[in-house]
Order: structure tokens, then C-alpha cells, then sequence
């Protein structure tokens, strides 16, 4: 949970759900962890102000991560837990928690925010006492040229496939259309929580517990390159709030779990099996049965 944590601090993260991956596989209840997190924050605060914690990993996060920051974190993680209750899959929310965390770390807003009007010095934040200046070059403002009409969205020909095979109207549709992409775990994490709403030449309209501004830009424009490429047509995201019941991870998940009783039932069912256990008075260890794909 602290490896998570540093992660989280760092902005990495591949790293950080590498971590929440192995936190995974003990089947923990991600509620507690949560509440885990929550108290690793109130702790690291009191770090900080009283300098008397007798944790050696409190006082290691204490030392790198801002005060501020840890604030804003408490506040997500404390939002997240006050409305855990109501998500319909436990770990999908402590992945939001945990995206939105990633998402307002400063350290990943300062190498992706130049204001271009603030003069000709900037500063990075985020680690205590690591203020690092940089010089930007002036910039000259030209006059700009009157606007021009926005072009039709460019439209990829494709001669093998009809422009209308690419129309998705279903949400069974849109997971195919999903699993096929080549995303990183960062966007799998994110865009495979959210249900498929309605799709229109170049509009794509996805539900779910999302806000647009809190998707970091190399993330977002991860995914819209992947549906252009996808739907041969540049796509622009929307995204409406709602409760998701046909996300592709939900889907999956549905998947996993009749793969998984299918698999016990074999198991149960296998008479040559059976008889081995009655022999040796055996066990089969709870978790040990795995699905064949």
C-alpha cells in the first residue's frame, strides 16, 4: 500500500496500478483499503505539523510529498469512500479514486502547463523544498487571422469496409469495438468503466463517473487517436454522468465470473477428481481453480 502511495505521489502511473494489480490478487476488500489510504494521509499530515510519528514509512512519505498535496489527496480519497456505497464495483471505484489523485498531481500539470503570458519564468511543484526554475522563451503575439470555417471531420477511405460498418449503435457493439484497441493500462483504467451511449459519424458519447477536465491530456488524446483509428474519422469525446451497468470492464467481469463457475462445476463434477480427494482426504485450496481461455 506504501509502494502505492510513492507511486501516486510521483505521478506514475503504470506503477501505481502495477501496485493496486498485486494488492489484487490477495481478493482484499476495497473499502478497507481505501479507508487505509485515508488514514496513511491523516497520518502523514500530522507528520508534517507535529514531527512525531513513530512509523518509518509515514515519515518517508511525509518527507516527499507537498502539504498541500496531501490535502487535496485526503479530500479525494475522503469524496471517493463517501460515495463507495453506491458503485456498483468496488474496485472500479478505488480506481477512480486513484485516477483522479494521478490526474491533479502537480507534478504532471507543471511539464504539461506553459502560461504563455506569466513572463519568462515558470516553477514546478509538487515534492517539498524542489522548486526548480526554467527559462521559456518570450513569446510575441501576432495579430491572429481571421477564422476560418471548421472543415468536415476527415474521413479515412477504407475500399474493403462500408462507411456504414463503422456506425456503432449498441453497447455490445462498443465493447467489441473496445477489447479490439491497443490502449495502455493507464486509459484501460478509465475508459473501460464507462458504458457506451450513442455514437454519430464523428461524436462519440460515453456514461460513467467521469469529468472530461479530470482526464489527463496524453490520456485523453491516447484514446481519441484510438476510436479515430478505430472508426476511421476523427473522433471527439463526450462524456454524461450516469451509473454503468454494460461497461466493458463490467462485461468482462461478468465474462470472468461464469468462465470461473463453469471451471468449479467441471471441477466438482469430475469423478476421477473426486475420488482422488476421498483417497487422500484432500482439499482443493480456495482460489486454486482458474478458468481455461
Amino acid at each position: 500500500l506504501f509502494a502505492m502511495m510513492h507511486a501516486v505521489i510521483a505521478g506514475d502511473g503504470e506503477q501505481t496500478f502495477h501496485q493496486l494489480d498485486a494488492i489484487a490478487q490477495l481478493n482484499p476488500e476495497y473499502d478497507i483499503i481505501l479507508q487505509n489510504v485515508i488514514s496513511i494521509l491523516h497520518k502523514v499530515s500530522l507528520e508534517q505539523i507535529l514531527n512525531n510519528g513513530t512509523s518509518d514509512e509515514i515519515k518517508e512519505l511525509a518527507k516527499v510529498i507537498d502539504a498541500e498535496f496531501c490535502q487535496l489527496l485526503y479530500e479525494i480519497a475522503l469524496n471517493a469512500y463517501s460515495k463507495f456505497h453506491v458503485h456498483p464495483n468496488p474496485k472500479e471505484a478505488l480506481e477512480i479514486c486513484l485516477l483522479r489523485m494521478l490526474a491533479f498531481n502537480p507534478l504532471k500539470q507543471s511539464s504539461e502547463i506553459i502560461n504563455e503570458t506569466s513572463g519568462i519564468e515558470k516553477k514546478k511543484i509538487g515534492h517539498k523544498n524542489s522548486e526548480i526554475k526554467e527559462t521559456v522563451p518570450i513569446v510575441v503575439i501576432k495579430p491572429e487571422p481571421e477564422p476560418e470555417p471548421e472543415p468536415e471531420p476527415e474521413v479515412l477511405k477504407h475500399t474493403d469496409v462500408e462507411e456504414s460498418s463503422f456506425l456503432i449503435n449498441t453497447a455490445e457493439e462498443w465493447n467489441k469495438a473496445y477489447t479490439s484497441m491497443n490502449l495502455s493500462p493507464f486509459s484501460e483504467a478509465m475508459f473501460g468503466n464507462l458504458e457506451f451511449l450513442s455514437h454519430n459519424k464523428s461524436l462519440l458519447t460515453l456514461k460513467g463517473d467521469i469529468d472530461k477536465t479530470s482526464i489527463p491530456n496524453s490520456v485523453l488524446s491516447e484514446f481519441e487517436d484510438q476510436c479515430s483509428s478505430f472508426f476511421k474519422v476523427k473522433i471527439t469525446l463526450k462524456f454524461e454522468a450516469g451509473t454503468c451497468e454494460n461497461s466493458p470492464k463490467s462485461i468482462k467481469m461478468k465474462e470472468d465470473n461464469i468462465k470461473q463457475s463453469s471451471a468449479q462445476k467441471s471441477i466438482a463434477n469430475d469423478s476421477a477428481i473426486q475420488d482422488i480427494m476421498k483417497k487422500f482426504n484432500g482439499k482443493i485450496q480456495d482460489g486454486s481453480i482458474k478458468p481455461v481461455d
